[in-house]
């Protein structure tokens, strides 16, 4: 599952596909896991791309890749593109 959480608004997109997401808790009292989606990864690598607005105040992000019932990807593993 993917998880995450904007303090005002963003999108998710992995390999080229945006990630429908749902609302789930309210993000002015904690970013964690408001706004859940799925998403199916490959084998090898992925493309994970997060965009995020910020309307005013501070920027805050929240984001984590998860198995669908949210606990960890054990064979996860992360990179930064060059």
């Amino acid at each position: 599952g993917v998880f995450v959480g904007f303090d005002n608004h963003g999108e998710v997109w992995i390999d080229g596909q945006k990630v429908a997401l749902r609302r789930q808790g309210d993000r002015h009292a904690s970013l964690i896991d408001t706004e859940v989606g799925t998403a199916r990864l490959r084998a090898g690598r992925n493309l994970v791309a997060v965009r995020s607005c910020d309307v005013r105040d501070d920027w805050r992000l929240y984001f984590r890749l998860g198995n669908p019932d949210g606990s960890e990807i054990d064979t996860l593993r992360w990179g930064v593109a060059s």
